[in-house]
């Protein structure tokens, strides 16, 4: 199975999650499982010194950012490497993987590159040899510069792409709530429009139920929002039965349409 595995920024700056995490995907891997990680940057790591003058970045805040991207990246293949894995750092720049196009304006301001699609070569070069990709959300822009991209959108893509089985979001919440403080082991994607409407969840939770209404529509087989308090259970996802968080699925009118 596939596995596209989309990390927060929480979990980039935490040891004990990242180390975690680094033995679940390890246990899938060595069990015949292929894992991609997807992830931005974080404020609390240290950036790194940029060591191209080629890299044309889009300002001075962007340019920070992909520098954070860069720190988050090299401290996923590290602690991947110590944890007996083949990691390969990549960003969407690299071998032309994310193709990008300008998105629509929002209130006359220019709203961030949207991802079009994602090559899946190298990945599937990398994972049939039991390696792991650890991509950053960092692609070219149409202008020829370095852009930070919608990082949730980039997994849901990459999932695509890549005919991935499944698209698994590490969250810090426990997932979506009920209005009684529940967690909704279930998500139908038909539901995630009236939540868009309202103002019940943040739009960092929102923007993760788009992307996995996205890549439901185009083949994936199955998506969650699985808290970073239970990461251990990854090794577990095909073998046993996972009530931590939330599953989003397809609607039947959606999967009709599909069809």
């Amino acid at each position: 199975m596939k596995l596209v595995l989309r990390i927060g920024s929480h979990g980039l700056t935490d040891d004990k999650i990242i180390h975690t995490l680094a033995s679940a995907v390890s246990d899938l891997v060595f069990t015949g499982h292929q894992v991609t990680i997807v992830h931005g940057g974080s404020d609390q790591l240290p950036a790194q010194v940029s060591s191209s003058s080629s890299h044309h970045h889009a300002g001075c805040a962007q340019h920070s950012t992909i520098d954070q991207c860069d720190a988050a990246n090299k401290r996923l293949i590290t602690i991947m490497r110590l944890a007996g894995l083949q990691a390969l750092g990549l960003c969407g720049a690299d071998a032309n993987l994310a193709q990008t196009r300008k998105s629509p304006l929002e209130n006359g301001t220019a709203a961030p590159l949207e991802i079009v699609s994602v090559n899946p070569f190298w990945l599937r070069i990398i994972a049939a040899h039991q390696g792991v990709s650890v991509l950053a959300s960092v692609a070219l822009g149409p202008d020829g510069k370095f852009h930070v991209v919608d990082t949730d959108q980039l997994a849901s893509v990459c999932a695509v792409h890549w005919k991935a089985d499944v698209l698994i979001f590490l969250i810090r919440s426990e997932g979506i709530k009920t209005p009684d403080g529940l967690t909704l082991r279930w998500l139908n994607s038909r539901e995630i429009e009236a939540l868009s409407s309202s103002s019940a969840l943040p739009s960092r939770l929102l923007s993760k139920l788009t992307a996995c209404q996205n890549a439901l529509r185009h083949g994936v087989s199955r998506t969650r929002l699985l808290p970073f308090s239970h990461i251990e259970s990854l090794s577990m996802f095909y073998s046993a039965r996972i009530d931590a968080g939330t599953e989003v699925v397809m609607s039947e009118v959606e999967g009709g349409k599909q069809k």
